[in-house]
């Protein structure tokens, strides 16, 4: 609005969500213009443009731009298993910590640089090669160099007959994988790090309903025969939602509720918080085994509460046992069943 000039973000992404719960990913440019009316700014437009197509082929020719690179890193080495002579290109040197031809052809110098965790297990699967089926070799492991750095490499070879005798020698290439290694910690971490965060989250509002719904249920106690039939009912609505939250925090899954054990829950609490789990009432629960995402998992608990507590409320007046069924399947197996 101060400079009355139009300006465009860059492209930001937002994913959509899908029926199924999953998520789209979507990329958006949103762009403003300002309109002038009698010399002064009235409103703003907004335009908000689809841009997937562009920055997904931006994103693509990137990641080829990354993979030339990492195969330009590429160094190549034979080693033959029966002298343990070893023949290489000069960035296996380098990436061992050794200037090029600093040392001859024997492989022990590069295995005093591996990591001594990871030394025997190097050596033994390098000169067992040979004796296993045929098949690439593919080691993974740490080198420890002189400044006391860690580098992380990949190395894949596999058995070729050498020109003398048939000698056996593992012919492949090795590459330098240390920031892959250092971005797949980081992302470890922050998934951690995320995942405690959302139980801590889905426990916190799973104790802060339960104290809702107490509270709700403690003033119940002082109120009116009418008033207290009200704060009861909204006392376990609010728990029916709590259950969720609760389900997500003890399963480890926030993307997905397992509904069957979470209405299992559910009826016991509404059993207990109304009397009937001890009056002779039985619930009779059979819901086929299924994951719900969690907003459509409130909606069914809230559902289901309102049936069972309707039944419970009005199916039983002057019985002294009774069963009340819910059921997942079409056909109800019992009259009352939801």
């Amino acid at each position: 609005m101060a400079s009355r000039q139009a300006d465009a973000l860059e492209p930001g992404r937002h994913d959509i969500v899908m029926p199924d719960c999953g998520f789209e990913t979507r990329y958006w440019r949103l762009s403003h213009s300002p309109v002038i009316e009698n010399g002064e700014v009235s409103c703003i437009l907004q335009l908000v443009e689809d841009v997937t197509a562009e920055v997904t082929k931006q994103l693509l020719l990137e990641a080829r731009e990354r993979a030339a690179a990492e195969g330009a890193a590429l160094s190549f080495w034979d080693l033959n298993l029966v002298t343990g002579k070893l023949i290489r290109s000069a960035g296996v040197d380098t990436m061992h910590g050794f200037a090029p031809g600093e040392i001859g052809e024997d492989i022990e110098p590069f295995f005093e640089r591996v990591h001594p965790e990871d030394r025997e297990r190097v050596r033994m699967e390098v000169f067992s090669a040979a004796e296993r089926a045929p098949g690439p070799t593919v080691l993974e492991h740490r080198l420890l160099l002189p400044d006391g750095s860690i580098r992380w490499i990949s190395a894949r070879g596999e058995i070729q007959p050498g020109p003398v005798n048939g000698e056996p020698h593992l012919v492949g290439m090795v590459i330098d994988i240390t920031e892959f290694r250092q971005n797949e910690a980081r992302l470890e971490a922050a998934l951690t790090n995320q995942k405690m965060l959302l139980d801590e989250v889905n426990h916190r509002v799973k104790n802060s309903l339960q104290m809702v719904a107490s509270l709700l249920s403690l003033e119940s106690g002082r109120a009116s025969a009418e008033t207290r039939e009200k704060l009861l009912s909204a006392s376990t609505r609010v728990n029916a939602i709590a259950t969720i939250h609760a389900s997500l925090y003890q399963d480890g899954d926030v993307t997905s509720v397992a509904v069957d054990q979470q209405l299992r829950d559910l009826c016991d609490h509404v059993a207990a918080s109304s009397g009937y789990d001890v009056g002779g009432i039985a619930i009779d629960l059979d819901v086929i085994p299924i994951r719900l995402c969690p907003n459509k998992a409130i909606s069914l608990s809230i559902i289901v509460n309102e049936l069972i507590t309707n039944a419970l409320k009005h199916a039983f007046h002057g019985r002294g046992k009774g069963m009340s069924a819910c059921a997942s399947r079409e056909t109800p197996r019992k009259a009352s069943s939801c």
